[in-house]
């Protein structure tokens, strides 16, 4: 078990995406693929470049092991986590850094889809009391997928 003072949050850098890409997780792969038909550093470089004000990089021990962040518009925000299996390291750490993040979020919606076979997302994401609302299909017409939204 790693220690929690060897993870944290930082700011987001552009090389973030390259390295993290390397090694994503499969359920995230899966999830970007069937819902935009991304490869993994195509989605990190759209959520990058979408998340310009709320983007971070998870280091544990020195190394990437995940990106997240809040992309926005003028009517809703939606947040976004593409990470390695070493997430599984963090765990307490992870659920509470990330917790603290989201309520700091200044936007009355976070919506986004979860592709409904990705399981460790989908309890992160009600950890963070995110409600699903339906399942739906993906945008590319592959695979179900859930919405899920947190109103303030």
């Amino acid at each position: 078990m790693t220690a929690a003072k060897d993870a944290y949050f930082r700011t987001a850098k552009f090389k973030d995406c390259h390295i993290l890409a390397k090694k994503m997780r499969k359920a995230d792969v899966v999830e970007i693929d069937l819902l935009a038909g991304f490869t993994p550093k195509q989605a990190l470089i759209e959520s990058f470049h979408a998340s310009p004000l709320n983007r971070h990089t998870i280091i544990l021990n020195g190394e990437v092991i995940g990106m997240f962040g809040v992309a926005s518009n003028k009517q809703w925000a939606t947040p976004w986590l593409l990470a390695s299996d070493r997430i599984t390291q963090i765990p307490l750490t992870f659920l509470r850094q990330s917790k603290v993040w989201v309520n700091q979020l200044n936007y009355p919606l976070l919506m986004n889809y979860v592709h409904a076979e990705n399981t460790l997302s989908i309890a992160w994401l009600k950890h963070l009391g995110f409600t699903f609302l339906r399942q739906v299909t993906g945008a590319r017409g592959r695979g179900l997928f859930y919405e899920f939204v947190r109103i303030k």
